[in-house]
């Protein structure tokens, strides 16, 4: 039997700073949670869609010519090949969405 998807329980499980772990899967899909705290350092793409959704604090996502920022019960999705990276204002804790084949490549 899979046990409850609980916030409090997700956060004693985080680790390092924008180091997800893993929650659950869905068919092809992974849910993942990280504590996500400064600016992740470097511009990069995706695959495959990713969603990113506050569970706590605040999500800055930062395009090449705009930026989108997230607070605490918000979401975006980031579509496959839009380059990109984020940061936050303090210690936040992040949820993505991502498909089992997603590959991130650094540009």
């Amino acid at each position: 039997m899979e046990e409850k998807i609980n916030l409090e329980n997700i956060k004693k499980k985080l680790k390092g700073n924008w180091e997800p772990v893993d929650i659950a899967k869905i068919d092809d899909y992974r849910i993942k949670a990280y504590v996500a705290e400064g600016e992740y350092p470097d511009m990069h793409i995706h695959n495959k869609d990713k969603l990113f959704f506050v569970m706590e604090g605040d999500l800055e996502v930062i395009f090449e010519d705009h930026s989108v920022k997230l607070k605490e019960n918000e979401g975006y999705v980031v579509k496959a090949g839009e380059k990109h990276k984020s940061k936050s204002s303090k210690n936040s804790v992040i949820m993505v969405i991502e498909h089992k084949n997603f590959m991130q490549i650094n540009v």
